[in-house]
């Protein structure tokens, strides 16, 4: 049962109240036609890195900026998507499935999804 395999962990932690630590499920799939950062596959942004060693401030064009500015919405719209389904009872891998969704279906990468190794989208 797939509920079983992601139930609370059972550890000796003396607890105080109701909310109970969770394994952790699989990353969830971006489809191929996704372009992807260079973390995606090993979690480590390398190009980030390799930015801040040149203490260079960084200029966009604006092409740049017309992308920064379809990346704001687009995480408007999975903030939203989270929005709608928090409530008591609601797990916060159910809300990272909605957010994972909503950006995938906007041709677009969950960009914490692997970034130094994070497993999750939001």
């Amino acid at each position: 049962d797939e509920k079983e395999d992601i139930g609370p962990i059972k550890d000796s932690f003396k607890y105080t109240g109701p909310l109970r630590r969770f394994k952790v499920t699989p990353k969830r799939h971006v489809p191929e036609h996704i372009q992807k950062p260079d973390y995606w596959l090993f979690g480590d942004p390398l190009s980030e890195i390799e930015a801040d060693k040149t203490n260079r401030i960084i200029v966009n064009s604006d092409e740049d900026i017309e992308a920064i500015r379809l990346a704001c919405k687009i995480g408007r719209l999975a903030l939203d998507a989270a929005h709608s389904v928090v409530a008591p009872g609601v797990t916060t891998d159910e809300i990272d499935k909605v957010v994972h969704e909503t950006i995938i279906k906007h041709d677009a990468y969950p960009s914490p999804l692997n970034y130094y190794r994070f497993p999750k989208s939001v």
